[in-house]
């Protein structure tokens, strides 16, 4: 089972459903957005959240090809989601948030999108040693490296987001793992559900 199967299987257990609208935030490819919006079809939709315009200018020449009406692509920071409140039943959020300085801003503004009863379903990178850290942003910093932190532990994001209107906040380590510079690194998973 792949990275995005065990996500699919999670999604599915937490209710998703057709008709379902979910935020992707930090997209990346077009694999996942499709894989998203295969989830809530026919009458869902999926927009996907990503900094980087020449990605969005990418996936929006794909997305006008396949003629996607479910999916939909925009230029915007897990920061500052431009939405109105309580909009979206899931918002996805994969291996962005070490990319934040600001991590309380990025879980304050999901669940400022998520719909009561909505699903926030994080995975980023389980925390690493500093020193690798330093090691590995020195090496990388000659390509515009832009990680900020090195990893997390999943109960401190517990505990920041147990100041939220949040409920059964739950994460597991998962038996994958990302790509990070020049090694891998273990992911883990964090659900929570808006009260």
């Amino acid at each position: 089972m792949s990275l995005l199967d065990h996500v699919t299987s999670d999604l599915k257990k937490e209710g998703i459903s057709p008709g379902d609208t979910i935020l992707d935030v930090g997209f990346g490819d077009i694999e996942e957005l499709k894989l998203l919006a295969s989830l809530v079809k026919p009458h869902g939709s999926v927009i996907g959240l990503d900094v980087d315009l020449e990605n969005i200018q990418r996936i929006e020449k794909r997305l006008a090809r396949r003629h996607s009406t479910i999916i939909s692509v925009k230029k915007g920071s897990v920061t500052d989601i431009s939405s109105t409140d309580q909009k979206f039943d899931f918002v996805f959020c994969k291996a962005v948030l070490h990319e934040i300085r600001s991590i309380d801003k990025a879980l304050e503004e999901i669940v400022r999108v998520l719909k009561p009863e909505g699903c926030m379903v994080i995975i980023d990178f389980m925390q690493f040693s500093r020193i690798e850290f330093k090691l590995y942003k020195a090496l990388t910093s000659l390509f515009g490296n832009h990680d900020v932190h090195p990893g997390f532990d999943p109960v401190d994001l517990k505990q920041i987001l147990s100041d939220q209107p949040m409920c059964e906040i739950k994460w597991e380590k998962l038996p994958y793992k990302g790509h990070l510079g020049f090694s891998d690194k273990d992911l883990f998973l964090l659900k929570a559900r808006k009260k």
